[in-house]
């Protein structure tokens, strides 16, 4: 139906590497290792695709990406070591005006791209697997992600469309242990509510312990109208929090 198939891939660039760094050992074009081996998409990309090429042949595969949030170039360092790495270089097509015209007009027009992000949870996704125009990557994963299959085990399965394919990637979050956001507490008031020695020895707070902080606080005073004071707020812009 339409010149080329796109893969919904919300991780895209991530993904877009591991599988081409996959099919660079083992397939000599695109359309060969983004075949999805059962029949509801044709070729991954057009016929005039880039041919494929193993990334220590020094050429260089470009990708196109329909990127909603950021039209920035290819080309930060994390950029060039992954096109170094894989040989894969990221063309970034970001939209001018409402991404969602634009994807609607990418269907209509079936001039695609080979990446594409957008909103799993928009309706744009069915029309784009109703058209077929996302290749399913259950076989690409099977045949090139052994280390895709490890990392996200049965995330895979719960991702999946009602067609029983996965059309995407989840992003993926490890656990961090280090905190990236602060929560400033006036110390005397943590010294009237009891909890001031734990906040001095740099010792952690329960969930609970939270909680009940602000349960206090709110019980313990009042603004200027009488009324319960507000334990907690937030500013918007960088969100630190404030009692």
């Amino acid at each position: 139906m339409f010149k080329k198939k796109i893969s919904l891939l919300l991780t895209c660039v991530l993904t877009a590497s591991c599988l081409m760094a996959g099919c660079g050992s083992s397939s000599s074009n695109t359309a060969q290792s983004g075949a999805s081996g059962d029949g509801s998409a044709e070729k991954a990309a057009s016929e005039d695709s880039h041919a494929a090429a193993p990334s220590n042949s020094g050429e260089v595969i470009t990708l196109t990406f329909f990127d909603k949030n950021t039209g920035d170039a290819f080309d930060n360092p994390v950029a060039q070591a992954i096109t170094e790495k894989t040989g894969i270089k990221i063309e970034v097509q970001q939209p001018t005006g409402n991404p969602e015209e634009k994807l609607n007009l990418m269907l209509a027009s079936g001039d695609l791209p080979d990446i594409v992000l957008m909103d799993r949870r928009s309706d744009i996704v069915n029309k784009y697997i109703a058209a077929g125009a996302l290749v399913p990557l259950n076989d690409l994963i099977e045949q090139y992600g052994p280390d895709i299959k490890e990392m996200y085990g049965d995330i895979l399965n719960k991702s999946r469309y009602e067609d029983g394919k996965n059309y995407y990637l989840n992003n993926w979050y490890g656990l961090d242990p280090d905190p990236d956001r602060a929560i400033c507490i006036r110390m005397d008031v943590l010294d009237e509510l009891g909890y001031g020695e734990r906040a001095k020895e740099g010792d952690y707070f329960t969930q609970e312990e939270f909680r009940d902080i602000l349960a206090h606080f709110k019980e313990t005073y009042t603004d200027e109208d009488g009324q319960a004071a507000i334990p907690l707020s937030a500013n918007s812009d960088y969100m630190p929090a404030v009692i």
